[in-house]
């Protein structure tokens, strides 16, 4: 329950818009309480808490409403915002800007920008490659993007370049079940779907320790 008293600090009604915009039905009920939420916090004039909510607008945005295209639109605008403040105002290589470039690669893919999504998401890899001497779920995760988005593309090299780098990581646990990169689904043909055709195969394959498949039958 949203208090209108005089007395309320007004920043104290930040927290709770943001609960109301991840349980929201919709992103558009989403969106009223982050643009009140972030009323509020620009007439406070803490413009490093404004770019650091409208990021945190966007990503739950993307991640709750990104089958709908208006509301990637609207994350795509918080980012944009967000960016603007950052490249004056923030390090380069901050945990910052890898969330942004991560949110804006993620809302630009599902837009179809895959050219501005690979931008975003070298700009993560190349930053733990240049200065950051650890690995990192967000550089996997970056990586991972990136084998699909070349696959995408048609750019099977490029894909292969980043699936070794991922080779060369270790940002699990030993006991974390591994998983696919990318998959191919094969195409059935149109003529057995017509006949109602259906059958089954049986895959073996051999995986190296770098994830590649040595041998399949």
């Amino acid at each position: 329950i949203l208090s209108n008293s005089e007395t309320t600090e007004p920043l104290a009604l930040v927290d709770p818009l943001f609960g109301l915009a991840k349980s929201a039905d919709n992103w558009r009920a989403a969106k009223r309480h982050f643009d009140e939420a972030l009323e509020i916090i620009a007439q406070s004039d803490q413009q490093k808490f404004l770019a650091d909510s409208r990021l945190e607008a966007a990503r739950i945005l993307t991640q709750r409403f990104g089958f709908d295209r208006s509301a990637l639109i609207k994350a795509k605008k918080y980012l944009a915002q967000t960016e603007h403040y950052y490249q004056e105002n923030v390090a380069r290589n901050t945990v910052e800007h890898i969330n942004l470039n991560f949110y804006q690669a993620v809302t630009k893919a599902r837009l179809n920008s895959n050219n501005d999504a690979v931008a975003h998401l070298t700009a993560i890899v190349d930053l733990f490659d240049e200065t950051l001497d650890f690995d990192h779920p967000v550089e996997l995760k970056a990586h991972s993007m990136l084998v699909e988005l070349y696959e995408r593309k048609g750019e099977r090299d490029s894909a292969t370049e980043h699936c070794l780098a991922i080779a060369k990581m270790r940002p699990w646990h030993d006991s974390q079940e591994q998983t696919p990169l990318y998959r191919t689904h094969p195409e059935f043909p149109i003529s057995a779907a017509k006949r109602g055709s259906e059958g089954h195969v049986i895959l073996e394959l051999i995986i190296d320790d770098a994830g590649f498949v040595e041998q399949a039958q």
